[in-house]
């Protein structure tokens, strides 16, 4: 006797768990997408999360909604290929709309994602480029007396500048990723703290980002302070302004692989005296 066959309605959709992390990894993973299983481990701290399983309790699909202020932010949202088209995919957007409340949300969307976020309400507001390679790069002229190595007395400013460049509240993940970065170094200008940016573990080797400033020869700077640091490794950096660092990018033997497109739902307030040149990531803006 054959089985009907599932419908929608046969999937269990539910909060997220700690204890779901490896299957979210695995998940990931059939779609090579390049995260770890500790890059998963620090979403998961950040963010308030969904998963869909079979009734068998296999875990299909997640998404992760990332309340920052008045904004929330929404990634990592994955199907299984063997269960795509059945709208697993609205039901977990919908399951994490759900969780932001009356924020305005954010998100980074690939092509196939752009039709059902359309349909949920998203504008889209650009675009984002993903720059990777190995890097090649060496620092250029002396930057001492503008560049130096952050400390934990600068976390409050870092704060302050990543805020007000995205636009909403920064605080728990710039606070997060200061203290698991590699290296995070500051743009010093008269005296004052005027820009940094972080570089991290994740995926295949770093990511650089967010990188904060006023303008693009700081962010130049920036971002060629933190190549120097790890020469030779694979970099990841996520770039909404990419072209304005092409000079540091093209030395530095990275290139662009693809785009995916912001798109917002709700009202953002633009930021004023500086900018990201490089998002935190695509699922946390």
């Amino acid at each position: 006797m054959s089985c009907a066959p599932l419908s929608p309605d046969n999937f269990i959709l539910r909060d997220m768990y700690s204890s779901d992390i490896a299957a979210a990894h695995a998940l990931s993973n059939r779609l090579r997408w390049p995260h770890r299983a500790e890059d998963w481990e620090q979403m998961y701290r950040l963010c308030r999360g969904v998963v869909i399983e079979t009734p068998e309790a296999e875990v299909i699909g997640t998404s992760l909604a990332f309340l920052q202020g008045d904004v929330g932010t929404i990634g990592l949202v994955i199907v299984d290929p063997r269960y795509q088209g059945m709208r697993l995919g609205r039901r977990l957007m919908e399951a994490s709309l759900s969780l932001t409340g009356r924020r305005s949300v954010v998100l980074n969307a690939t092509d196939a994602g752009v039709p059902l976020y359309r349909k949920l309400g998203f504008e889209e507001t650009g675009a984002v480029s993903q720059i990777q390679g190995s890097s090649a790069f060496s620092t250029g002229g002396d930057t001492r007396d503008r560049i130096r190595a952050a400390t934990a007395d600068d976390l409050e400013k870092l704060v302050v500048l990543a805020s007000s460049a995205a636009g909403f509240d920064r605080r728990e993940v710039i606070t997060t990723y200061f203290a698991s970065a590699n290296s995070t170094v500051v743009y010093m200008e008269n005296a004052g703290l005027a820009g940094f940016g972080i570089c991290r573990r994740f995926g295949h080797g770093y990511q650089i980002g967010p990188v904060v400033a006023a303008n693009s020869e700081q962010a130049r700077e920036i971002v060629t302070a933190l190549l120097a640091d790890v020469r030779g490794e694979f970099v990841r950096i996520d770039c909404p302004e990419h072209d304005e660092l092409a000079s540091v990018l093209g030395p530095a033997s990275l290139r662009c692989v693809g785009q995916v497109r912001t798109m917002c739902r709700g009202k953002l307030v633009l930021p004023q005296s500086v900018r990201q040149f490089a998002i935190a990531s695509q699922a946390l803006g």
